[in-house]
């Protein structure tokens, strides 16, 4: 390997590092709230460690595209600011041979997305669930929070849940019995759930007696200073769908023997992010080579239109209606402008057009 291509090499690998350690840790911050509420709601350490290694990589093949771009536009600018690109060129070596490191990277970060996306991410994304849901379910407080989402059936509930997940004040829980069609009402100044075991405070439970077929049912009214329950009954309040239809963590092959729209959209969106690092590794190239006398209006709108492009096409693709011609200008149409664009930007750069 040529001096210059272990030193554009080496370059680039340290600002690649440091970016991706960074957003690294930016995700895991975001993300540790999270994390916390479920230890505390009853899940192990070795849970949480699994279900941060798996959140970490569900996000890896964005997190590449954005440290590629990074990374090449930095190296970029570096050795232009510095003059070593002047110098490398009036030695005879062309532009293409300078940074051809750079995109031997884009294109190895590109094989590295299709293992990511078509084996790791849909993996991830199943242990994701499988952990969530039995997290979720040891701790009712925790499960009853969680209404706004399909894992109770009939349960409509609002309190004021603590940080730590084990303690909520104000209480209105409302149970809707669909064999009889009627609503049971439970009110609550405290619920606190401790040993396996849900502990309330000043709850009224609001039901009724059934009685003849022409005859109004008796409505009971049941007020306790104090009560408890064991986790077990609410656990049996759980929905659980008897078959899977989130397609992220649908296989290479089930979505290609699956006919259904929303399985194709799945399959565009991930082809699109496979080609994410290489596509942006070489619009890095083209920013990075511009000084700072002629970074002005038009160029800083070509990077921001080439990104807004991308990521506009990327969520258009998760409408499954669309026609199949659409999704696969969407899916290959951005990459193939920014890359051509790009290319013709670095040759006008190289020319002194720009």
């Amino acid at each position: 390997m040529p001096i210059i291509w272990r030193y554009v090499t080496k370059t680039y690998l340290k600002i690649f590092a440091l970016t991706l350690a960074t957003l690294f840790g930016l995700s895991f911050l975001i993300k540790h709230k999270k994390l916390t509420l479920l230890i505390v709601a009853g899940a192990t350490y070795k849970q949480a460690f699994l279900l941060a290694l798996c959140m970490l990589s569900i996000t890896l093949p964005h997190i590449i595209g954005i440290c590629s771009f990074i990374s090449s536009l930095l190296t970029a600018y570096k050795l232009n600011s510095s003059g070593e690109i002047t110098s490398l060129r009036a030695s005879g070596l062309s532009f293409s041979r300078i940074f051809t490191p750079i995109y031997f990277a884009g294109g190895f970060l590109m094989l590295v997305n299709i293992f990511l996306v078509f084996e790791v991410i849909p993996y991830s994304k199943l242990l994701v669930n499988k952990l969530y849901q039995e997290s979720q379910t040891i701790n009712p407080l925790v499960l009853l929070r969680k209404n706004a989402l399909p894992i109770l059936k009939n349960v409509y509930t609002e309190m004021n849940l603590s940080s730590t997940g084990s303690e909520s004040n104000n209480v209105l829980i409302a149970y809707f019995l669909e064999t009889e069609k009627k609503i049971a009402l439970l009110l609550a100044e405290n619920l606190n759930y401790a040993n396996k075991t849900l502990e309330g405070k000043k709850v009224a439970l609001i039901s009724y007696f059934p009685s003849e077929p022409d005859l109004f049912d008796h409505l009971i009214i049941d007020n306790q200073a104090e009560t408890s329950s064991p986790e077990s009954f609410f656990i049996s309040l759980l929905n659980r769908p008897s078959k899977v239809r989130d397609y992220d963590v649908f296989s290479l092959q089930a979505l290609l023997e699956s006919s259904r729209p929303s399985a194709k959209s799945e399959l565009f969106q991930r082809i699109s992010k496979i080609f994410y690092p290489f596509t942006f590794t070489i619009l890095g190239l083209s920013a990075g080579l511009l000084s700072r006398k002629k970074l002005h209006k038009q160029n800083l709108t070509f990077l921001l239109l080439s990104t807004f492009g991308y990521f506009a096409s990327f969520f258009a693709l998760k409408n499954a209606s669309i026609p199949l011609f659409l999704a696969i200008f969407y899916t290959l149409g951005p990459h193939l402008l920014i890359t051509f664009f790009s290319f013709m930007r670095q040759k006008k750069i190289v020319e002194g057009e720009i």
